[in-house]
Protein backbone atom coordinates (compact mmCIF):
# COMPACT_ATOMS: atom_id res chain seq x y z
CA UNK A 1 0.00 0.00 0.00
CA UNK A 2 2.02 3.32 -1.37
CA UNK A 3 1.03 6.51 0.86
CA UNK A 4 -1.66 7.78 -1.13
CA UNK A 5 -3.92 4.68 -0.79
CA UNK A 6 -3.07 4.69 2.95
CA UNK A 7 -3.95 8.77 3.16
CA UNK A 8 -7.00 8.33 1.25
CA UNK A 9 -8.35 5.43 3.65
CA UNK A 10 -7.41 7.59 6.53
CA UNK A 11 -9.66 10.49 4.91
CA UNK A 12 -12.54 8.18 4.59
CA UNK A 13 -12.19 6.84 7.74
CA UNK A 14 -12.30 9.95 9.56
CA UNK A 15 -16.15 10.64 9.93
CA UNK A 16 -16.68 7.26 11.37
CA UNK A 17 -13.67 7.88 14.06
CA UNK A 18 -15.21 11.01 14.20
CA UNK A 19 -18.77 9.51 14.85
CA UNK A 20 -17.07 7.10 17.49
CA UNK A 21 -15.44 9.45 19.67
CA UNK A 22 -18.65 11.41 19.63
CA UNK A 23 -20.15 8.41 21.10
CA UNK A 24 -17.98 8.14 23.76
CA UNK A 25 -18.11 11.47 24.49
CA UNK A 26 -21.51 11.01 25.10
CA UNK A 27 -21.43 8.12 27.34
CA UNK A 28 -18.99 9.37 28.76
CA UNK A 29 -21.12 12.74 29.68
CA UNK A 30 -24.29 10.75 30.75
CA UNK A 31 -22.26 9.08 33.49
CA UNK A 32 -20.91 11.94 34.87
CA UNK A 33 -23.95 13.66 35.13
CA UNK A 34 -25.17 10.56 37.28
CA UNK A 35 -22.33 11.72 39.72
CA UNK A 36 -21.67 15.20 39.30
CA UNK A 37 -25.06 16.80 39.00
CA UNK A 38 -24.16 20.22 39.99
CA UNK A 39 -22.47 20.34 36.64
CA UNK A 40 -19.47 22.21 37.91
CA UNK A 41 -16.61 19.79 37.09
CA UNK A 42 -14.30 21.66 34.35
CA UNK A 43 -14.29 17.61 32.47
CA UNK A 44 -18.12 17.51 32.64
CA UNK A 45 -18.46 20.81 30.93
CA UNK A 46 -15.70 20.13 28.42
CA UNK A 47 -17.76 16.85 27.50
CA UNK A 48 -20.92 19.06 27.30
CA UNK A 49 -19.27 21.77 25.01
CA UNK A 50 -18.29 18.81 22.78
CA UNK A 51 -21.98 17.33 22.64
CA UNK A 52 -24.42 19.73 22.90
CA UNK A 53 -23.88 21.05 19.36
CA UNK A 54 -25.41 17.45 18.08
CA UNK A 55 -27.94 17.31 20.88
CA UNK A 56 -29.12 21.05 20.85
CA UNK A 57 -30.88 20.36 17.46
CA UNK A 58 -33.12 17.64 18.34
CA UNK A 59 -33.80 18.42 21.46
CA UNK A 60 -35.11 21.23 19.57
CA UNK A 61 -37.20 19.15 17.32
CA UNK A 62 -38.64 17.16 20.84
CA UNK A 63 -39.44 20.77 22.00
CA UNK A 64 -41.17 21.85 18.77
CA UNK A 65 -43.16 18.56 18.09
CA UNK A 66 -43.72 18.45 21.67
CA UNK A 67 -42.12 15.05 22.05
CA UNK A 68 -40.83 13.22 25.15
CA UNK A 69 -42.14 16.49 27.77
CA UNK A 70 -43.23 14.47 30.64
CA UNK A 71 -40.32 11.35 30.28
CA UNK A 72 -37.85 10.83 32.81
CA UNK A 73 -35.49 10.04 30.25
CA UNK A 74 -33.83 12.25 28.08
CA UNK A 75 -35.25 11.55 24.74
CA UNK A 76 -33.07 13.52 22.27
CA UNK A 77 -30.07 12.20 23.84
CA UNK A 78 -31.08 8.70 23.58
CA UNK A 79 -32.39 9.66 19.85
CA UNK A 80 -28.92 11.17 19.31
CA UNK A 81 -26.74 8.48 19.98
CA UNK A 82 -29.17 5.96 18.25
CA UNK A 83 -28.93 8.16 15.06
CA UNK A 84 -25.04 8.39 15.98
CA UNK A 85 -24.73 4.69 15.78
CA UNK A 86 -26.98 4.10 12.19
CA UNK A 87 -25.11 6.66 10.56
CA UNK A 88 -21.54 4.81 11.65
CA UNK A 89 -22.90 1.68 11.04
CA UNK A 90 -23.91 2.85 7.31
CA UNK A 91 -20.92 4.41 7.05
CA UNK A 92 -18.79 1.59 7.56
CA UNK A 93 -20.63 -0.66 5.58
CA UNK A 94 -20.24 1.46 2.11
CA UNK A 95 -16.59 1.99 2.66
Amino acid sequence: MNWTNALTHVIKSLPVIFLGAMEIAMVARAICSWFMPDGENGFYLFLVGVTEPLIAPVASLFETMGWGENSMIDMPFIFTMIAISVIQTLLSAFM
